[in-house]
């Protein structure tokens, strides 16, 4: 909701700060809980599962990039033309609304996927102690 509100802002200022602080929030929301998330299914490989959630945030750069480009410049206009800047102007609102778009359906088939973590295995060292307890690992 905030991304539309930043686009559809005529003062550069106010997108700016609209669309950090939107992004912001939309990856500490999304990409943390993931990383805890993964964590949780992968308790033996947390540096696996960690750059899986990273290896997704950089394949999503580069198809959302590719994807920005042909939405706002269609026709691959250079930007020496005259007319460049109105063109991407004009294309700009509906670029951060199908983006947005994109995004939800992501998000959305995110949420319908999620389900609850295994319960983590008990371990026990040589003398029958827990080692998931905090304790006993002596942290």
């Amino acid at each position: 909701m905030l991304m539309h509100l930043a686009a559809k802002q005529t003062n550069f200022a106010a997108f700016k700060w609209l669309y950090a602080f939107s992004f912001a929030i939309n990856n500490g929301l999304t990409f943390y809980a993931s990383i805890h998330q993964t964590w949780k299914f992968f308790p033996d490989h947390p540096g696996l599962a960690s750059g899986l959630i990273w290896s997704g945030l950089g394949g999503a750069g580069f198809i959302f990039d590719n994807l920005s480009t042909k939405l706002i410049n269609p026709h691959n206009v250079p930007i020496s033309d005259p007319d460049f800047t109105a063109i991407v102007n004009e294309r700009f609102t509906l670029m951060i609304n199908w983006l947005v778009f994109c995004w939800s359906i992501i998000v959305g088939l995110a949420v319908i996927l999620v389900w609850k973590a295994p319960e983590p295995e008990t371990r026990v060292n040589d003398e029958g102690q827990n080692l998931l307890n905090s304790e006993a690992n002596g942290v």
